[in-house]
């Protein structure tokens, strides 16, 4: 079976790599991000919810080959970007977080901006993050 890595392609911007390699679909006990991708299939979210020090392993890996930046098992830690909890380490320097924050809303879906110009740049990364807002929408 091959594994699937899911990386955040906001974070590194200037990368080749393909947006998300996994499917986002709104679903009981998803744990979804305020662009919509699903936090609870993340790789820093499973290994810090297993803790894994494997997988922060090989998710630091993996993440320092495709984006062509060293990034330490240390920093593979993550409780999803909604929570008070630790969390991986671009999540506090989202521009989308920190925007639905400030607007007090759940996720982009249920914005009165939506689709603004951040977030339409970021479907374009990740269209399957567009879809799961597209679900929620509706």
């Amino acid at each position: 079976m091959t594994e699937t890595w899911t990386v955040c392609k906001a974070c590194f911007p200037n990368t080749r790599y393909t947006p998300w390699a996994v499917q986002v679909i709104p679903g009981e006990g998803d744990m979804i991000a305020y662009c919509g991708l699903n936090c609870s299939a993340c790789d820093a979210y499973l290994a810090t919810r297993n803790d894994s020090s494997a997988r922060r392993l090989e998710t630091a890996k993996n993440w320092s080959k495709l984006f062509g930046v060293k990034i330490e098992a240390e920093q593979i830690n993550c409780d999803g970007c909604k929570s008070n909890g630790i969390r991986f380490f671009h999540c506090d320097a989202c521009e989308i977080r920190q925007c639905c924050i400030s607007r007090g809303v759940e996720n982009c879906a249920v914005c009165e901006d939506y689709i603004c110009d951040t977030l339409a740049r970021f479907i374009k990364l990740a269209p399957e993050a567009g879809s799961a807002l597209e679900k929620l929408r509706s």
